[in-house]
């Protein structure tokens, strides 16, 4: 009897004990779950902060990249304009106060400016002095805005992390936002009249303003200065396909060209006047107006059939002065002239040309 009582006895002891491990685990365990909960709480602030952040970088770069180029049409120019590094930065470092983090109102934007390569070769913003590629090289703001000793108020202060002796985390954000030769242009941008490559390279120096005109239209066509074997432009279908209509061209000339169209993509020239394009109510309604052109590598001639269709090599702004009806129209080459649903880059091509246009600025980074 002795000895069963004593086995019960070591048994109670023995629970006791086990009783007093669980309490030591559990107690460990919610301590570490609490841990676990704190550091989750602080990172969730943490990144809301750095989004924050990011959004003040993001509106910073983008307006300071959009004070890069003037938005007035100057005449036609075969280089790329100056950039306007001082305006850019001016604009980069007061895009406050409308942007806030953790209730606080940011102030201290660092703004670098230089060029950027859409090709990532090199990769990162690239010194004001390098002399640019107008091709791959865009004009760009780079905006950081940090939360650390001195900046923006401070530090974000940890709510949880103090425990373990992390009372505050420094947080950052960066944006690179760049302009740049337009590489490719949107739905609804192009008119259906491409210009050869030659015309934009050796005749520029004659039609940079509006006493200067081009006269664009079939080769049958010229009322004055015709061209000997070649043409100012003529009827493309912005397409590939050997598309050869008068109805398909007064519907890209009311509604611009149906897909994305990217410098090397190969549109077709269509043969033929097509005259009824060049009424007031088709070609005409763009009379004082801007438009922007398809360039190719081609000799254009009415009755020639260009196969393969030749290449995109780029883009240019014309303004529309004078409706020939029946025959083709007048105006004069843009220089830099928005084309705003379109992106810099994209090229891919081996020959490239600058002409004059280049697309709003977009975030890179």
């Amino acid at each position: 009897m002795n000895s069963e009582l004593k086995s019960r006895a070591d048994g109670f002891k023995r629970m006791e004990k086990e009783k007093g491990a669980v309490v030591i685990l559990v107690s460990l365990s919610l301590l570490v779950l609490l841990g676990v909960v704190a550091l989750a709480i602080d990172t969730g602030h943490l990144m809301v902060i750095r989004n924050e952040l990011q959004n003040a970088a993001d509106a910073a770069a983008l307006a300071g990249a959009n004070n890069l180029y003037s938005k007035t049409p100057s005449g036609f120019s075969s280089v790329p304009p100056v950039p306007n590094w001082s305006a850019a930065e001016d604009a980069a470092s007061t895009n406050a106060p409308s942007n806030k983090s953790a209730g606080g109102i940011l102030g201290d934007y660092e703004v670098e400016t230089g060029y950027w390569n859409f090709l990532h070769n090199p990769e990162g913003l690239q010194l004001k002095s390098i002399s640019p590629d107008p091709h791959d090289d865009g004009p760009a703001v780079k905006v950081t805005v940090r939360k650390v000793a001195g900046k923006n108020n401070g530090p974000v202060r940890n709510f949880f992390a103090g425990v373990m002796g992390i009372h505050t985390s420094d947080v950052s954000a960066t944006a690179i936002a760049a302009c740049g030769n337009t590489g490719w242009v949107q739905p609804g941008t192009l008119m259906p009249v491409a210009i050869p490559k030659w015309i934009v390279i050796k005749k520029a120096d004659k039609y940079n303003n509006s006493s200067k005109v081009i006269t664009v239209g079939s080769a049958y066509h010229y009322e004055d200065d015709p061209y000997t074997d070649a043409v100012a432009g003529q009827w493309t279908s912005l397409t590939e396909e050997p598309i050869n209509s008068a109805k398909h061209i007064k519907d890209l000339i009311q509604n611009g060209n149906p897909n994305l169209l990217s410098i090397g993509d190969p549109i077709y020239i269509e043969p033929g006047t097509k005259a009824v394009g060049y009424h007031k109510d088709q070609i005409g309604q763009y009379v004082g107006k801007d438009i922007v052109l398809p360039v190719v590598d081609a000799v254009l001639r009415d009755s020639v059939k260009q196969i393969p269709a030749p290449e995109i090599k780029a883009f240019i702004g014309f303004h529309l002065t004078e409706l020939i009806k029946n025959k083709g129209f007048k105006g004069y080459f843009l220089e830099e002239m928005y084309v705003g649903p379109s992106g810099p880059g994209g090229w891919g091509v081996s020959e490239k040309l600058y002409s004059g246009t280049y697309s709003p600025p977009r975030l890179v980074k």
